[in-house]
Parts: C-alpha cells; structure tokens; sequence
C-alpha cells in the first residue's frame, strides 16, 4: 500500500472514530449536542471579522470612511491578490479547532467553517472557481490530506463554484513557516515555489480565481500563490482564508505553521 493510500486510510479511520464517539466542542472538548458545534462557552470567545476591514488583506480597521477601504500597510507595500477575505481573527479562541484540523485531523468543524467562510466571500461569486493552496507531494504524504482543499470543498458547494486543486502546484519543498517572522517568511516563499503546470494553464488564462487557505499570516504565501496564478494568465485573483492574524493580537506569527 502507497504512503498516500495509507495516509487516507488513517484518516477516514480517524474521522469515522470522531463520527461514533460523544459530539465534542472543537475547541475545548466539552460534550455538546451536535457534532461540529462550539460548546456556548468557546462559541462566546470567537471573534469573527466585520466591516470595517481592509479590502486588501481584511485586516479589522478601528475607524474608517465609507468607501474602499485600504489599511496603511497595504497602501505603502500592497499584495500581490487584489482582495482578501477571513472569517475569523487568528487568536487563542480560534487557534485551537483549526491547529486540531490541521495537524491532528481533528475534522469535525470543517463544515462549520466553511459557512462561516462562505458568509465571508459573499462577494466572491462571480468568480471562476476557488484555487486550494496546494502542499507538497511529501508533506500530502505525511498528512493524508490538504486542509485548504477541505475548506475550499466546503465554500465551492455551498456558493456554486468549482474547486481547481489541480491548478496550481508547490514545486519546491519549503521549510516549515513555524517560528518564522515576516521576513523570513518571504524569503521561504521566494520564486520558484508555486507553479501552474502547462497543462492547467487554459484552466487559469483569462480567469478570476480565488486562493482558499486556513489561515493568513504576513501573506508571504497567498502572494507567492498569486503571482504564479498571474503569471500562468489570471486576470483577478483574490483570497479567503478561515482565519487571520492580527498585529497586536495574543497569538504571534511565529507559532503558525
């Protein structure tokens, strides 16, 4: 049997055990009455993005004109997407259901966060399709499974739209971004690592896309993915991602992975 084979059997036997086990609150582990769902006390402590927020990288904004939006950091050094999208604020609240999808294969929120995603991409639906941040082949290995794939699964059958997890590839193994900075993050992320295969390219040329990721960090990654999309002949390309982190929140970049 094939490492992928057996990383998806480990898997769907961790998800069957989560199905027939007492329903857990993702968050804390407390008993709750449906599976996928936030004991009252966790559901309290989330903190879910609102207007206002940048248009660029949908960092919350304090006080702001009406209009578009765009914080300072992006007006002096602007991403590579047009637009981003989170649904909820990277925090101590929210860290440890998507750290549990992540890295434990913890997946019974999944559904619950692609509705809070989809409510965040409302203005999304004109576009062409929903583009997952691919792993590496070893990584996929390792893990069985690619979490922004799940995510984007989720988003694309609610909203209509087809997921393109064949488009765009991660040529180059990175690294881990734990522990890293902003800066160092870039230089992870440097050109070379995403790539649209020639094959895929009728797929991307002419499209508006949407990159579909779990979490935003500094943005190193979304913009290596975006530039690759461009380059292949994307017209637009935006992104939504589950959570992101905010500067002067708790939780630091360096701890996300």
């Amino acid at each position: 049997m094939t490492l992928l084979k057996l990383g998806i059997v480990s898997l769907l036997g961790r998800s069957l055990l989560d199905a027939i086990l007492p329903p857990r609150c993702p968050s804390c582990g407390e008993t709750v009455g449906e599976q996928g769902t936030l004991c009252p006390a966790c559901w309290a402590k989330l903190r879910f993005i609102a207007e206002p927020a940048c248009e660029r990288c949908a960092v919350p904004i304090l006080q702001a004109p009406p209009g578009i939006v765009v914080c300072p950091a992006c007006v002096i050094s602007p991403p590579a997407y047009d637009r981003a999208r989170a649904a909820l604020r990277y925090d101590s609240a929210s860290a440890p259901m998507i750290l549990a999808m992540k890295h434990r294969a913890k997946l019974q929120a999944v559904q619950a966060f692609g509705a809070w995603m989809t409510r965040a991409a409302a203005d999304y639906r004109s576009a062409d399709g929903l583009v997952p941040v691919p792993l590496h082949r070893w990584r996929m290995l390792h893990r069985g499974f690619n979490q922004s794939c799940l995510l984007a699964r989720m988003v694309g059958r609610t909203i209509g739209l087809p997921v393109l997890d064949q488009v765009l590839v991660r040529v180059r193994a990175t690294p881990s971004q734990q522990g890293l900075g902003g800066v160092e993050r870039a230089r992870n992320m440097g050109r070379g690592v995403f790539d649209v295969p020639e094959r895929r390219r009728s797929l991307v040329q002419g499209r508006k896309l949407v990159l579909v990721d779990d979490v935003l960090t500094t943005g190193s990654t979304l913009s290596a993915c975006a530039e690759a999309l461009r380059r292949a002949g994307a017209t637009n390309v935006d992104v939504l991602v589950l959570a992101r982190v905010v500067r002067g929140d708790p939780m630091t970049i360096s701890s996300i992975d």
